[in-house]
C-alpha cells in the first residue's frame, strides 16, 4: 500500500491464481474508503457504489489474498457456459 499526496492509496492485489497467469493489477481509492472497507466492514458496493463489479473485485482480492485477473475472470465465465 502507497500513500500518495492527494491521500489517495494505492494497492497491489495478489498474483493471479489462473492458471499460468501471473499478472498483477492495482488500484486506487481513498483511506477513509479503505478504513470503511477494512475495517468498518462495509461490503465493497456500499463503499464503491460506482465501481464496476470487476474493479471492486480488485479489492476483495486486496482483502482476501485470491485473486484473478480480468482476461482469468471471463474465461472463467466462459467454461461455465459451456
Amino acid at each position: 500500500m502507497r500513500l500518495t499526496k492527494d491521500e489517495t492509496i494505492s494497492l497491489d492485489t495478489p498474483v493471479c491464481d489462473g492458471e499460468g497467469c501471473f499478472a498483477v493489477d492495482t488500484v486506487e481509492c481513498t483511506l477513509p474508503e479503505w478504513v470503511d472497507y477494512i475495517f468498518k466492514g462495509l461490503f465493497v458496493q456500499e463503499v464503491w457504489p460506482d465501481r464496476s463489479e470487476a474493479e471492486r473485485s480488485k479489492f476483495i482480492g486486496v482483502r482476501s489474498g485470491y485473486y484473478l485477473c480480468d482476461s482469468c475472470f471471463e474465461q472463467l465465465g466462459d467454461d461455465e457456459d459451456v
